[in-house]
Order: C-alpha cells, then structure tokens, then sequence
C-alpha cells in the first residue's frame, strides 16, 4: 500500500496544516515516504533517520517546527 497525494491532503486538513505549494517537493518526498514504507515496514518521515514510532509521518516533531518556522522540516507540511 502507498500512500498517496490524497492521504497527505488528509493528514495536512486533520492538523490544520497546507502542503508545500511547490508539487515538485511533494512529489520527491511521498516517493521517500513509500520508499520507507517498502524498506521499514512505516511511512517514516524522510528527514529522520531513526525509524522509530516517533518519526512516522507527520512526525512527533511536526507542529512544534511549523509553530515555530512555519514548515515541518522535511518541508512536506507548511503553516498558511
């Protein structure tokens, strides 16, 4: 199963997040989060490098840098 355009639309309206407006990154990052999927059983974050519960996609880590800097920091999920 891969996660798809549609599942991070989802996942951006739940938290109330935009994604990236450039479809360039999103596209090279979704292939990162299959990639993970297919290789570590998750769709891990692809700035993280532990794959650890933590850091599946949106990651532990997400609202506290779009608060903070208005991106996550793989840039997949943005502020307004």
């Amino acid at each position: 199963m891969e996660r798809s355009l549609d599942d991070i639309k989802k996942i951006a309206l739940k938290h109330k997040w935009n994604l990236n407006p450039n479809p360039q990154i999103i596209e090279v990052l979704l292939a990162k989060e299959n990639k993970n999927k297919i290789q570590f059983g998750e769709f891990y974050c692809p700035c993280k490098i532990q794959h650890i519960k933590q850091n599946i996609c949106p990651c532990k880590d997400a609202q506290k840098e779009i608060d903070e800097t208005g991106h996550c920091h793989c840039n997949l999920f943005v502020r307004d």
